[in-house]
């Protein structure tokens, strides 16, 4: 009876620690597939936050910079003013007045020589002044002498044609690109001619110059250094 006890008793024991085993072998298991179980995933907007503000930023900058390029162009001190002749506008002005806008000439011209209309132009839009159209006659119409002042640096005087008959020179004061032409009238010689003469930013165009001669070898260039200083 005892040797059964025993054995039964010894049963008991052994069946506990197997169930035991087992339960520590299946708690191990678990928490091996718990640890390697693959993380939950982040929320796409958490996971993506960072990049989404930086993608953000960059879009609001390019707006902003194409805003400003298209509705505030930058002002740029290269950029020169666009004169149209149908904005131009034409008034009656003085030989002082000229004189006062041509910052690189001086003028030497006996007005009371002179029979002088002078007209100014204007560029309605800006207000700006672009040129002066002066017309002389000498008292004893033995002189007509016309001539376009370019004032404006920014303006090109487009109604002057230079040919091949025009001969360049350079001059201490300034540039001179002309043409004389010669005719005999009787006793005298009739010069017509014209020329540009350019001075730093500043353009003199004689446009028509007529002038009776007694001495064959006078040109513009004598006139052009005897008027324009």
């Amino acid at each position: 009876m005892k040797g059964k006890n025993f054995l039964k008793q010894q049963s008991d024991i052994d069946k506990q620690q197997i169930l035991e085993a087992g339960k520590n072998q299946k708690y191990y298991s678990m928490l091996e597939q718990i640890e390697n179980a693959p993380k939950p995933k982040q929320n796409f907007w958490k996971r993506n936050l960072k990049w989404i503000a930086g993608a953000a930023s960059v879009a609001v900058s390019a707006v902003i910079l194409v805003c400003v390029l298209v509705f505030y162009p930058f002002a740029s001190t290269d950029t020169l003013p666009i004169y149209l002749e149908e904005n131009f506008e034409i008034s009656n002005s003085t030989f002082d007045e000229m004189d006062a806008d041509m910052k690189e000439y001086d003028f030497n011209i006996d007005k009371s020589l002179y029979d002088i209309s002078v007209d100014k132009t204007i560029d309605k839009i800006s207000g700006d002044t672009i040129l002066y159209s002066i017309h002389m006659i000498h008292i004893n119409t033995t002189i007509k002498f016309d001539f376009v002042a370019v004032c404006n640096p920014n303006y090109t005087y487009p109604h002057f044609e230079i040919t091949d008959k025009f001969t360049n020179i350079t001059l201490p004061q300034y540039t001179i690109c002309y043409s004389d032409k010669k005719t005999t009238t009787g006793s005298l010689i009739k010069l017509n001619s014209k020329a540009k003469i350019q001075k730093d930013k500043e353009i003199i165009y004689i446009t028509d110059y007529q002038e009776y001669l007694t001495d064959s070898s006078r040109s513009i260039v004598d006139v052009i250094q005897e008027t324009f200083i």
